[in-house]
């Protein structure tokens, strides 16, 4: 029977590549209000002036750049446990994380760090989900060993702080839990909610990635797995060109 076209139009959810597309636009919008616009923003002025009592223009702009880019982290965590559910070697999509990690470390020092070729005070992103997808694998090792999997969990929490990973534990927790409830659409919401807590009561915005997540159809869409690998330190670098270049900082 052919399909009519209401059928043909009938919203389907969204595929794994449509969340990574959100996710790398609201990531750059972010990091453009993190190493561009930050530094033009008013000295000394705490967060929640910026909010209420922007001195400058260049003060709203950090705000909402800053404000859209909590929608991209739920969404990579998310992206990750999904990647551990399907992917075919975990060895191949660790040492991934791994190369890419070391590859974007220093853009990200460079453009985060006042332009340090080398800063061992923060790591980036990718070495979160790097010990995440860690954490992942030793809890479904020992998925009938609570105590092993709680260790495991720790352990992955505490690298992570120590190693000074973006996010910190506060990373790992919602890969986690999104990994835990991953066979309830409900619980995995709720464990978003719980995940993020510390990002409010300011970046509320956070919470924009729960609907996407929610209408998530389980397919993966386009292949975008490679051009989100470069683009994270290519996208760090040009903003860290732009930062000295064009304005001069």
């Amino acid at each position: 029977m052919q399909k009519s076209l209401a059928d043909e139009k009938k919203f389907k959810g969204f595929s794994g590549s449509t969340l990574k597309i959100v996710a790398i636009i609201t990531m750059l919008i972010d990091h453009i209000g993190a190493v561009v616009l930050q530094p033009l923003v008013t000295k000394g002025i705490p967060l929640i002036n910026l909010v209420f009592k922007p001195e400058t223009i260049y003060d709203k702009l950090f705000f909402i750049s800053r404000t859209i880019g909590r929608i991209a982290f739920p969404l990579f965590c998310f992206l990750l446990v999904e990647g551990f559910i399907h992917t075919s070697n975990i060895k191949k999509y660790a040492i991934r994380l791994g190369v890419f990690a070391l590859i974007s470390e220093i853009p990200f020092d460079l453009a985060f760090s006042s332009g340090k070729l080398v800063d061992y005070s923060s790591q980036n992103v990718f070495f979160t989900l790097l010990i995440g997808l860690g954490a992942l694998y030793f809890i479904d090792k020992y998925k009938h060993n609570k105590a092993l999997s709680l260790l495991s969990f720790i352990a992955a929490c505490i690298l992570a702080e120590f190693l000074h990973a973006d996010y910190g534990m506060s990373g790992i927790i919602p890969i986690v839990l999104f990994y835990i409830t991953r066979n309830s659409k409900k619980h995995t919401i709720i464990a978003g909610l719980v995940s993020f807590l510390f990002e409010a009561p300011l970046f509320l915005a956070v919470y924009l990635s729960l609907p996407l997540i929610y209408f998530y159809n389980g397919k993966r869409g386009l292949n975008l797995k490679y051009f989100f690998y470069a683009f994270y330190p290519c996208h760090l670098l040009l903003l860290y060109l732009v930062k000295i270049i064009v304005i001069n900082i």
